[in-house]
């Protein structure tokens, strides 16, 4: 089983990258702060993570008697997607530094803000506004 979906992994994997990299691409063009936040989510999604959710959309597909489809791995990239928003919002519920050895959105943007800020409340206050949107 662990295995199949490392496999499943190495299959997947470049395909939700290939999501990030577009948007990142078209919102690079409108507004650079929306650029930043779109590179820090993508490196928390890819960032670990085994894929459950994607490989049994996947294998659930091809045990109806379908073969694969790029279409099912949309839906595997909008199940994992949506995952790592949740993941987000798991961190501030859980005031976590870390996920899966890198900052949290939170403290991404609070290393960011302190640059910027000399107020500590004003620089938490912000950095957690920013990754409860992130998470949205």
């Amino acid at each position: 089983m662990i295995s199949t979906l490392q496999q499943f992994k190495k299959l997947f994997d470049p395909k939700l990258e290939s999501f990030y990299n577009k948007q990142i691409q078209k919102v690079s063009k409108i507004n650079l702060v929306s650029q930043n936040l779109l590179e820090e989510i993508k490196q928390i999604s890819l960032s670990g993570g085994k894929r459950f959710r994607p490989a049994l959309v996947y294998f659930s597909y091809l045990l109806s008697g379908r073969e694969a489809e790029e279409e099912i791995f949309q839906l595997g990239v909008s199940l994992e997607i949506y995952h790592t928003f949740c993941l987000i919002h798991d961190d501030i519920i859980d005031e976590a530094t870390q996920r899966r050895g890198y900052p949290t959105l939170e403290v991404s943007y609070r290393n960011i803000f302190k640059k910027q800020i000399a107020d500590e409340v004003k620089q938490k206050h912000l950095a957690l506004s920013a990754a409860i949107l992130g998470g949205d």
